[in-house]
């Protein structure tokens, strides 16, 4: 049975008496002290916004740095440490290095896991050749690079800590504790020598699965990796990414076995424990769990028991992928945590309606509105996932220092563009809980729509923008309402706010307001038709 003691059934009980009059808070952050490469910060807020300035994480994948073109004079410290400064010039109160899939990207010692390159064979001409068969170009560049940097005697994740440090930003290690990639290839070369060898401890025995954690090996396994990390980096904090990937047990045994990933959860704070004492520094231990309190209890992570017990200082609420979770529930978050844990509100990098639709990745003004929204309901702070400097992440990587330094400013955020879409619950590979998409397949008739805008949207004039891929000039056909009242004809939406296939209402200003928002699309056919994707974009404030 999951554990509710004294502190989370005490905050239980003030959700049930604040929801439905207004629990949603404006969260406290610290002012940062700021880094001599996040100038262009400082110059552009004020004493009043440096008050109450939130933070913004930022994840870094074990894969984005490697899979990339290097020249051969570039595998070299230099080229690390320019990696990790857009980051630093952003602003960001922390990255999370990721080093770890179901392989690490650094030479590891750690029984039962492997470096990304073990067991690969290089040719003269640069091919690789993994268990006898050559593997493609794309893993050929990342693994390929990988090797390079470590026969130069490079561990990138070191530098990067000592460089976040020496500027001013959090460095932690965050560890992917069950990454799914390709599992239904056992021959790919992304996994490690205990989940080929071991095919009877995955959640499906000898199939496509992880593994399942109610094994004791498998923890063991598990913790071997985490000690590790502790003794080789001198870190800031550690994570815990429950989300990569949320599958731990059998489905529908998830809740019998929570107990095994709380006995993980207190193993890694006792690791952390001793360790603060050889480094001489505060350690900071964080979780990344599924966007809905009950998502994430149904699915083992027994968080009142993690808080109760002081394991964590931070958790990241989160979906698993490729879309944020348009709807997560933070006021509730908050007031099941309490005031002794910070609670980051995760965005991922991509949008769209429903599983398997149409998905377009974020702009810097999609992470303007999550992050208005979020902070407006009482987030401490926003983790962006996937949003990273290089093929994952925004197109335009010349606002992402921009965008990084904008997120964190609830006075900036007060006055530019901002877009609020409507998206879904994602959980990733567990079966049998059901979550369903805002929007529906097809569009036939009447249907209404809530959007959270969050706070510093009164009065401002907008557009409702609609994608459809499917019959455009449909979209004329369609009358749009906010609030109440009636918008006027479909038009293009301006070049800045399209993707193509779109068509927007004009939102005049003093009909949006704080908080919710609610949009009718209203068909005036007889034909229903499919929306691809449905926003509020909020004019900069005048």
């Amino acid at each position: 049975m999951m554990k509710r003691s004294g502190m989370f059934l005490k905050n239980l009980l003030s959700v049930l008496a604040a929801c439905g009059a207004g629990c949603a808070g404006s969260g406290t952050g610290k002012e940062e002290k700021g880094c001599p490469m996040a100038a262009p910060c400082e110059k552009m807020t004020g004493a009043a916004d440096r008050a109450e300035k939130r933070d913004v994480y930022q994840n870094e994948d074990c894969s984005n740095f490697f899979f990339r073109d290097f020249k051969p004079g570039e595998f070299i410290a230099a080229t690390v440490k320019n990696y990790i400064s857009h980051s630093i010039r952003g602003g960001v109160k922390g990255v999370l290095l990721n080093p770890n899939a179901m392989r690490c990207f650094y030479r590891t010692s750690a029984e039962g896991w492997n470096s990304i390159w073990d067991g690969c064979e290089v040719t003269p001409g640069g091919k690789i050749f993994f268990r006898g068969k050559e593997i493609d170009a794309h893993y050929t560049q990342g693994i390929g690079n990988a090797k390079r940097f470590n026969e130069k005697g490079i561990d990138p994740y070191a530098i990067w800590l000592d460089t976040l440090r020496r500027n001013g930003v959090e460095g932690w290690i965050s560890m992917r504790m069950n990454d799914c990639h390709n599992v239904s290839n056992p021959e790919d070369p992304l996994h490690n020598d205990f989940w080929r060898k071991n095919p009877q401890f995955r959640v499906v025995p000898g199939g496509a699965s992880g593994l399942d954690f109610s094994h004791p090996e498998v923890r063991q396994h598990i913790l071997t990796l985490v000690r590790e990390f502790f003794d080789r980096y001198d870190m800031d904090g550690f994570e815990l990414d429950w989300m990569r990937s949320p599958r731990y047990f059998k489905d529908g045994r998830e809740r019998e076995n929570a107990q095994c990933l709380t006995e993980i959860m207190r193993e890694a704070k006792k690791i952390a424990a001793e360790t603060e004492k050889k480094r001489g520094h505060k350690i900071k231990m964080a979780v990344r769990i599924p966007s809905r309190p009950e998502f994430a209890s149904r699915l083992g992570f027994d968080y009142a028991a993690w808080v109760d017990e002081g394991l964590v200082d931070m958790v990241t609420v989160s979906n698993f992928y490729p879309v944020t979770d348009s709807e997560t529930p933070v006021e509730v978050w908050k007031r099941l945590l309490g005031s002794s844990v910070r609670l980051a509100a995760g965005l991922e990098l991509q949008n769209g309606p429903r599983p398997g639709g149409r998905h377009y990745r974020n702009t810097p003004e999609h992470v303007y509105g999550f992050a208005n929204q979020f902070y407006s309901r009482g987030a401490d702070a926003i983790y962006l996932f996937n949003h990273m400097y290089g093929k994952t992440g925004i197109y335009d990587l010349t606002r992402q220092e921009e965008m990084l330094r904008n997120s964190a400013s609830p006075s900036i955020l007060r006055s530019v563009v901002r877009r609020h879409v409507q998206n879904y619950a994602a959980l990733g590979f567990s079966s049998g809980i059901n979550f369903g998409s805002n929007l529906p397949e097809k569009l036939a008739g009447w249907a209404p729509f809530r959007f959270d805008t969050g706070k510093n949207t009164t009065g401002r004039a907008g557009f409702i923008i609609v994608g459809c891929t499917e019959r455009k000039g449909i979209l004329s056909e369609i009358t749009v309402k906010v609030n109440g009242v009636e918008c006027g004809n479909a038009a293009p939406p301006p070049a800045s706010l399209d993707f193509g296939s779109h068509t927007a209402w004009r939102v005049p200003a003093n009909i949006l307001h704080d908080d919710d928002n609610m949009v009718e699309l209203i068909n005036n056919t007889d034909v229903p038709v499919r929306i691809d994707s449905l926003e509020i974009a909020v004019d900069a404030e005048k």
